[in-house]
């Protein structure tokens, strides 16, 4: 069953139990569709109801509906590839807005940074940095790199 449509991917794996707490396997971009809807739902843009829902959609192109999420990345870079291909693969329509600040120093000096020592404080900055542009890449055009500093 799982060549069909689907060709040689990957599925989801289930939790394999026949419970109110277990699931089948769910094939990729399975969710994506309702994952996407489901934010405009929370959150639905502010329509003019003598307008059709599709009049309106046209017309509001350029709003972004969407979240903000922290610390996504693991602790390892070993896993980067894994996750940015189950972004692209499970929330297709999605576009990523990936935050960072070139201005070290004054990240640095933050609440958050204050408490370690300047120059590690500085270097894990670079890091970070460095990491999240390379996330950003592997992204391609479903990303866009934004440097707080220069906004």
């Amino acid at each position: 069953m799982n060549d069909h449509i689907m060709g040689n991917r990957k599925w989801i794996r289930s939790s394999g139990k026949r419970n109110a707490w277990g699931h089948n396997k769910v094939p990729p971009q399975g969710y994506s569709c309702v994952a996407q809807s489901m934010v405009e739902i929370i959150n639905p843009p502010n329509f003019d109801q003598n307008k059709s829902l599709e009049e309106e959609r046209e017309a509001d192109y350029q709003t972004i509906t969407g979240f903000k999420t922290i610390r996504f990345l693991s602790h390892s870079e070993d896993g980067d590839e894994d996750l940015v291909q189950f972004i692209k693969d499970n929330f297709p329509c999605s576009r990523i807005l990936i935050n960072y600040s070139s201005n070290i120093t004054r990240q640095s000096n933050s609440a958050w940074w204050k408490k370690k020592e300047q120059n590690t404080s500085v270097e894990i900055l670079r890091s970070i940095n460095a990491r999240l542009g390379r996330v950003g890449n592997m992204f391609g055009s479903q990303a866009y790199v934004l440097d707080s500093a220069t906004w």
